[in-house]
Parts: structure tokens; C-alpha cells; sequence
């Protein structure tokens, strides 16, 4: 039972302690003889201290059997079984009036699963862990539950192992010792360790709180470790304490720690994992008022789908922060609304969510639209505390059909930060349609949308990576608040970003973007900078990079280094209006727009394609600086241009053009055309002398 148990109950638990053999019904009653009890057979392992059976007890008000006896060592209680299953609707509560007690370790010898289809618990007067061993896997039914004190661990792992290199084993009991002092590992010895599968879906009520599913008191530990390890539409609580899932292949060991009396894994960077998969609404939660804790999960290919979700969130009222969340994966793919979170409802800070894996892959939504995939931090209105920061580490990424990586804030807290590592390729592709003909686009993404902090930033390090955006692909940082939208920082390989999505809706790019979601309303804050370094820099079919601002923030800067070629490539008519490919920084309000600067190798721009500072309001257009190595190459319309559109009351800014060779050929054009006046063009030529039209070429100039 648990610790919250009422004095009465206690009371009952020392009553039977008098005599035991007897008594025992006197801890709650007994139950009707002709209900079918649990199959529980304890073997013969231990000789003299076998555990003892007691069937048909009422404990904590369901149908029961006590196991009491085994063998006590010290601070553990070892038990033994041929075969340990709970029936629906029945309770099976290891007992203990020890208050020596901290471990209560149970093992399955004989060759069949464990099917627990009730209620797993423990009776002590003290809290106390229950480690439950079955090498030949275990199930735990929709109706089944958690009623254990302390922490709880099930795993089919072959032996659980001592600091002296000694054993219990479930494989081999004749070669067990019985330790005094805390478990210190798992050992897997079989060459492929047997699954463990949750459906629980019950409610209970640990500490007041309701809850769904296996659960455990806050602050303590739940584990699941075996080979692979489903939860199909099951649920796994641990309000502020540790949740951890892992499965293993091979042969090998997990080393146990304890933090108090809570046990925690640490496994190996060469574990040979299994497969992790939440399905069919599965969740693993560590949300609780306590706060703190962490959710780990190790497994070769870790799979979230169908509404299934991992979450750490600060609850309404809470002032703790909520605990992170780890996985260490081969490959991780959150697809059909599958969801990792931490979100803050209240004033604690939520937590930060690090993912390494070599293949990261956020993908399709629910099949209605509704739910999308995704990854991040977020705070929701009327929330105080901050997001946390998302770190991911991985081969190769993969975002489509809507899914994202994010970090969304509607409260006064900071945004977290998204640092996003990745060795080979990045494709962020597609979107998702939502009822109501609502677009969202496959993205990473930091959002503020309230009055208090800023947004977080976005760094991507890809130095190795060929990074792709298509198809309405986004990277992007906005503010529609006061205050101000992040940062944007990507290196790679090469940039390549091609085009609008399918229906023309969106634009794939890059961008950073200060808005007033309401005319009116307060100051809006700064757009952030973005700086992009590349070998190779490729937009094409309307494709952009931009910085820009609609309200009274300023535009952020935008500056692209690129080593060899920055090629910028066509245009889209769309709707009767040219959408160009092009690097861009805009005003639209009364804020400045940025500067925008480009550095590169070699600069080839065809068909319409732009480079552009533009203010179509009050503010200021910003400078524009590019600067080529070797060669301009402007052709078939394609310019370089500072302008103000007509009724805008902003300066145009002055363009700067370097390059040891400059070609404008077919209505090619480098200009700062205007509605009221001209911008500067260093080097003494006004804008109607630029060259327009095909045929020029020039070398050494600088314009």
C-alpha cells in the first residue's frame, strides 16, 4: 500500500504482524474463497524462506493475494516464483513489517510471462522499492495498476547484480547469492531479451492527483527495462521523479544507481538497444507539483505515433520547475501526431528537452489534421515561467508534412533556446492542412506572442550537412509582442531552398519577422539578426531569406557568407502577383528595416531573382552590401535593388556592389528605384544611369 495509506490501515498491517500465519485476513477481511484468484506459484529456490502465498484477502478494497515470507537480507527482501500473474480486478501486494526494509526483489524462474492484469503493489509501514524480474517478458493489462510505495522497476533482464559482481538471477537461480547492500546493475543475458508491453489506461489517484495509467508517488522512480519495450495506448506517470524506458538486443549490462531511495539507469554509449514505441495514445508523463525529475528513454528506433506523447510540464498553480526530457536513440520518428513536450501553465520553468539520435524524423499529423507532430518547449497563456532550451544532435533530420521543432512562448517568460547539431543532411519539407483551411508549415520555429520576454533563438551547426528547405520549408523566429523575436544562426555545407509549397500558400525559406498582430496595439519588438555561413547557397522558384518588420521594431540583419556560389534562381506568379527568389530585408511599419550583407565567392542571379531593401511604410529601407571574390552575373531581369513603394514615407538606403567582375545582361538591373526619392549608390552614378538592360559587362568595378 501506499505510504498515504490512513492510521487505521497501519494499524491493521501491525495487527497482522502479531500473527501472521492466522491473522492475516484481519488486515482488511477476507474475500470469497470462490473468486478466481491470481496464478502465483512461488518455486522452491529459496529452501526454508520460500515466499507464502496468502489468497483471497480484500486489500485496499479489491479481491487480493498477500505474498509474505522470503528471504530478508539486510535492507532487502528476496522472492521467488515458478509463475506470477494478477488477474483482472484482483490486487497481488507484496507484505513487509520490516522497517529495515528498502528493497523488495521478486524474480520469475519459470518459463512463461507475467501477465499483470490488476493491481502490483506493496504493504509496509515504510516506503519501500519493488523490483520485479521476469526474463520471459511481462504485460501489463489495460485495467492494471501501480499501488507500490516507493520506486518500481520491471525489467526481463536475466539477473540483477550486486557491487561484488554477484547475482539473483531469474535464469539461473542456482547460482544466486543473497546481498545485504543495494542492487547495483541489470544483467541481460539472453541473446534476445523478451519485450515488455503497458496498455494501462485505469485512473488512480496518487497524492490526490488523478492520473491514467501505471504510476508511481511523486518524486519516485519508474522503470521499464527490457528488450523491446511497447506502451500500446498505455500510460506511465512519475509526477517529478525519474520515468525511464529501455531496451537492450544483446547480451549486456545497465548499471543501477541510487539517488536516496530512488534507483536510476546508466547505460553504456555502445548499449546494443532495442526498439522504444508508444502507440495508440500512449503517454509518459512526469508532470507534478513536486517538480524536478527527468524522463530518459535509450532505444535503437524510438517511435511516437498516433497521439502518442512524452511530456514534463509545469501544471496551473505550480511554482516548481518541471523535469527534463532525454533520448538517446538510433533512429527517433514522431509521426501521426506524436508529440515530446515540456510546456509551462504555471509560474515554474519548463524544462529542457535534449534528443541524440542518428536519425531524427518529425512527420505526418493525425489523419484529420488536427494534431501535428512535433518537438519542443512551449508556455501557454496565463503561464509565468519561461520554455525550456531543445537540443538535438543528429545524422540526418527530417521534417515533413507540418511537423516541427519549436519553441513557443504566450506568457511573459523567455523563450527557450533550439540548438540543433546535425553531421549529414537536413530536409525540412511540406505542411500541414488543419480544419478551417488553416496552413502550418514543416518548421523549426521560435514564436512570442506575449508582452513579457523574448523569444528564443535557433542555431543550427551543420558544417558537413547539406541543408534543404522545400515544398513550404521554414526556419523562422517572429515577435508579435513588444518585445523581441531570436536570433537565427545556421551553418552548412550548403543551403538549398526551392520554391512554394504545393497550393502556393507558403514560401519555403528563412526568416526573421517583427509583426503587429493587432493595429493599435502596443510597440512591437525587434526582428531578429540572421547570419548564414555556407559553402554553397541555392534559392530558387520564390524561395527566401528575410528579415523584416511590420510595426515599430526594428528589421533585423541579415548577413550570408558564402565561400563559393550563391546562386538565387527564378520566380512564381502567383495569384496574378511575382513572388521572386531573393534575399530580402523589408520595413512595412515605422520601424528600420535591417541591413542586408553578402559575401561570396561568386554571385549568379537569373530570371527575376532579387536581392533586395525595401520599405513600404514609414521607416527606412535598409544598405544592401554584396561583395563577390570573383564575379557578379545578373541576367534576365534579375536586380539588386533598394526601393520605396508608392505612398511610403521611409528613405531608400544605399547599395554597395564589389566584384572583380560585374554582368547585367537582359534587363538586368542594380537600382535603388523610388516613388519620392533616390537612395545612394556609391561611386558617383545616379539610379537612371544604372545599367538596366542587356549587353554591359564590366570588370574591376565597384559600384
Amino acid at each position: 500500500m501506499r505510504k498515504r495509506v490512513g492510521e487505521q490501515a497501519k494499524r491493521r498491517w501491525r495487527q497482522g504482524a502479531i500473527a501472521l500465519t492466522t491473522t492475516l485476513g484481519s488486515l482488511c477481511g477476507w474475500a470469497d474463497a470462490a473468486l478466481t484468484q491470481s496464478a502465483i506459484t512461488p518455486d522452491a529456490t529459496l529452501g526454508g524462506e520460500s515466499s507464502v502465498v496468502i489468497p483471497n484477502l480484500i486489500l485496499n478494497g479489491q479481491p487480493s493475494e498477500a505474498i509474505i515470507g522470503g528471504a530478508t537480507r539486510d535492507r532487502n527482501l528476496f522472492h521467488s516464483f515458478q509463475q506470477f500473474n494478477v488477474s483482472a480486478g484482483r490486487g497481488a501486494y507484496f507484505v513487509t513489517f520490516d522497517p529495515a526494509i528498502a528493497n523488495i526483489i521478486a524474480r520469475v524462474t519459470g518459463g512463461s510471462r507475467s501477465d499483470i492484469l490488476g493491481t502490483l503493489g506493496t504493504g509496509s509501514n515504510q516506503p519501500v522499492n519493488l523490483f520485479f524480474i521476469n526474463p520471459n517478458g511481462i504485460l501489463f493489462g489495460p485495467q492494471s495498476s501501480l499501488d507500490v510505495s516507493g520506486s518500481f522497476l520491471a525489467t526481463t533482464a536475466s539477473a540483477i547484480a550486486f557491487p561484488d559482481g554477484s547475482r539473483f538471477s531469474a535464469a539461473d537461480p542456482a547460482s544466486s547469492s543473497l546481498l545485504t547492500v543495494d542492487p547495483s546493475a541489470l544483467f541481460f543475458n539472453a541473446a534476445s531479451a523478451q519485450g515488455i508491453v503497458n496498455q494501462s489506461v485505469v485512473t488512480a489517484t496518487p497524492a490526490g492527483v488523478p492520473t491514467v495509467g501505471l504510476s508511481v508517488n511523486p518524486g519516485r522512480s519508474l522503470i521499464l527495462a527490457g528488450g523491446n519495450v511497447t506502451l500500446d495506448g498505455g500510460r506511465l506517470y512519475a509526477p517529478g521523479g525519474q520515468l525511464e524506458l529501455i531496451g537492450l538486443t544483446q547480451p549486456g549490462q545497465l548499471s543501477l544507481t541510487f539517488d536516496g531511495l530512488n534507483p536510476r539507469l546508466a547505460v553504456p554509449a555502445d548499449a546494443p538497444l532495442a526498439d522504444i514505441r508508444l502507440q495508440n495514445g500512449a503517454i509518459a508523463d512526469i508532470s507534478g507539483f513536486v517538480g524536478g525529475g527527468s524522463l530518459n528513454i535509450w532505444g535503437d528506433r524510438v517511435t511516437l505515433e498516433n497521439r502518442s506523447s512524452i511530456f514534463s510540464n509545469v501544471l496551473p498553480g505550480q511554482t516548481t520547475n518541471s523535469g527534463s526530457i532525454n533520448i538517446r536513440a538510433g533512429e527517433l520518428t514522431a509521426q501521426n501526431g506524436g508529440k515530446i513536450n515540456t510546456q509551462a501553465f504555471g509560474a515554474g520553468r519548463a524544462g529542457d528537452v535534449t534528443v541524440i539520435a542518428d536519425v531524427v524524423e518529425i512527420g505526418e499529423p493525425t489523419t484529420d489534421g488536427v494534431v501535428e507532430s512535433s518537438l519542443g518547449s512551449q508556455v501557454f497563456p496565463g503561464a509565468t515561467g519561461r520554455s525550456g532550451n531543445v537540443r538535438v544532435e543528429t545524422g540526418r533530420l527530417r521534417l515533413r508534412d507540418g511537423g516541427f521543432i519549436g519553441s513557443s512562448t504566450f506568457g511573459p517568460g523567455d523563450g527557450g533556446n533550439l540548438a540543433i547539431a546535425i553531421r549529414d543532411s537536413a530536409e525540412i519539407t511540406g505542411f500541414r492542412l488543419a480544419p478551417g483551411n488553416q496552413i502550418f508549415a514543416s518548421s523549426i520555429v521560435s514564436t512570442l506572442e506575449a508582452t513579457g520576454g523574448n523569444a528564443g533563438n535557433i542555431r543550427i551547426d551543420a558544417p558537413q550537412a547539406d541543408l534543404v528547405l522545400r515544398d513550404g520549408g521554414q526556419i523562422q523566429t517572429s515577435t508579435f509582442s513588444p518585445r523581441n523575436a531570436g536570433n537565427i544562426v545556421i551553418t552548412a555545407r550548403s543551403v538549398e531552398v526551392d520554391g512554394l509549397s504545393a497550393n502556393q500558400a507558403l514560401r519555403s525559406g528563412i526568416g526573421s519577422e517583427s509583426v503587429v498582430r493587432v493595429f493599435g496595439a502596443p510597440r512591437t519588438g525587434n526582428a531578429g539578426n540572421i547570419r548564414l555561413s555556407a559553402r554553397r547557397l541555392s534559392l530558387r522558384g520564390g524561395a527566401v531569406i528575410s528579415a523584416s518588420t511590420f510595426g515599430d521594431g526594428q528589421g533585423g540583419r541579415l548577413n550570408v557568407v558564402v565561400q563559393d556560389l550563391t546562386q538565387l534562381n527564378g520566380s512564381r506568379l502567383v495569384n496574378g502577383q511575382r513572388i521572386s527568389s531573393g534575399l530580402f530585408t523589408v520595413t512595412g511599419g515605422s520601424g528600420a528595416a535591417g541591413t542586408l550583407s553578402l559575401r561570396t565567392n561568386r554571385l549568379v542571379m537569373d530570371n527575376r531573382a532579387n536581392i533586395s531593401a525595401s520599405t513600404v511604410g514609414s521607416g527606412n529601407a535598409g544598405a544592401i552590401s554584396v561583395r563577390a571574390i570573383d564575379s557578379i552575373d545578373l541576367s534576365r531581369g534579375a536586380s539588386i535593388l533598394s526601393a520605396i513603394a508608392p505612398g511610403s514615407t521611409g528613405d531608400a538606403g544605399r547599395i554597395q556592389v564589389q566584384a572583380d567582375s560585374l554582368s547585367l545582361l537582359n534587363g538586368a538591373q542594380i537600382n535603388a528605384s523610388v516613388a519620392r526619392r533616390f537612395g545612394n549608390v556609391p561611386g558617383g552614378a545616379r539610379p537612371r544611369r544604372q545599367h538596366r538592360c542587356g549587353g554591359q559587362h564590366h570588370r574591376h568595378r565597384r559600384i
